[in-house]
């Protein structure tokens, strides 16, 4: 994991930012990321990102290679795609679709925590517009999720707070998130309607940056 840091850095930093904030150096100089996924963790802090942008798993096998997208590779708490047999030989992460992508995580610390539940989204924005979108949130089900109504919903509209506003009722459905140690579902519910909001005020902090609007 320390080697990912440094070798997506240039084409996707927010995926470099997010491994950085997730544990010890220690743990990050032995652990890996193919480890990350098959652990199925539902608030593994590197799927959400992979799943907004659409990741691929390659695994390998007795019976040959193949390939799956990280957004199909669970089918429940613990339940992976590859078989005992398979192992994941390598991992493809898709770049220039999107214009704008951003993690967001709540945890009892910023850092080297565990999260209650984590967010992200990329975007593909133009002249103010939604053209493209696709979400993913972890710790609001038994694996992290996709969340194809939202992205769906969000496509076509305008960049703007209210559009954000409007989604919530639409993520809400999406999950059902369930209480632990971490926080109860009601707060887990609240949470992920608000990490969809903060998505967008990164946004908007982000133009205010660059010294435009888009």
């Amino acid at each position: 994991m320390s080697e990912i840091i440094d070798e997506v850095n240039s084409f996707f930093p927010q995926f470099s930012e997010a491994v950085s904030g997730m544990c010890s150096e220690h743990v990050r100089s032995s652990a890996t990321l193919a480890g990350n996924l098959v652990n199925a963790s539902p608030v593994a802090d590197t799927v959400p990102l992979l799943m907004a942008v659409n990741a691929v798993v390659h695994l390998k096998g007795c019976e040959g290679t193949r390939s799956i997208p990280v957004r199909e590779f669970y089918h429940g708490y613990k339940q992976t795609e590859n078989k005992s047999d398979e192992w994941v030989a390598s991992i493809t992460i898709p770049t220039g679709e999107y214009n704008f992508i951003h993690f967001e995580k709540v945890s009892k610390r910023k850092e080297v925590d565990i999260s209650a539940v984590n967010s992200a989204i990329a975007l593909q924005i133009s002249e103010g517009m939604i053209k493209k979108a696709s979400m993913a949130c972890g710790g609001v089900g038994p694996t992290t999720l996709y969340m194809p109504k939202t992205s769906h919903y969000l496509e076509g509209k305008r960049m703007t707070e209210e559009t954000f506003l409007e989604a919530y009722d639409i993520i809400r459905g999406e999950a059902s998130p369930i209480g632990d140690v971490r926080g109860s579902a009601d707060y887990r519910e609240a949470v992920m309607e608000n990490l969809l909001m903060k998505h967008y005020l990164a946004y908007e902090s982000s133009q205010e940056a660059d010294g435009h609007e888009e």
